[in-house]
């Protein structure tokens, strides 16, 4: 039992700190604020393309809110997501941070969230 209990502790070392991938460790907060607004500069040069479908709100809101979590969340459960596919990867890679949220890998989420606001497309 104490072997068992050995073994348990060394692996749970092992699963945060070897495979932590440096996530663990703060910026200091200048660094991080820099950071945090590099990649808020990377959201809006995604969403810059959309700029237009805001003109018609209730035509396109269906289209606005999937791309908005496309630029924001893509790749927040995907740990090899490269730092430029969202505004989620970025943070998490570079920042040190990470961001949960509704996006549209999560299908209950997406159906629970266009019944809520009955979005269409």
């Amino acid at each position: 039992m104490k072997q068992l209990l050995i073994f348990f502790w060394i692996a749970l070392y092992y699963i945060t700190t070897i495979t932590a991938n440096g996530h663990a460790e703060r910026l200091p907060k200048r660094e991080f604020d820099a950071c945090v607004k590099k990649c808020g500069n990377q959201f809006e040069d995604c969403t810059r393309e959309m700029h237009h479908l805001w003109l018609n709100f209730a035509k396109n809101r269906g289209t606005i809110m999937k791309k908005l979590s496309s630029c924001c969340l893509d790749g927040e459960h995907d740990h090899d997501a490269p730092s430029t596919l969202s505004f989620a990867t970025c943070v998490r890679e570079n920042c040190r941070a990470e961001m949960w949220g509704w996006s549209e890998n999560s299908v209950r989420s997406a159906r629970v969230f266009e019944s809520k606001y009955r979005i269409v497309n």
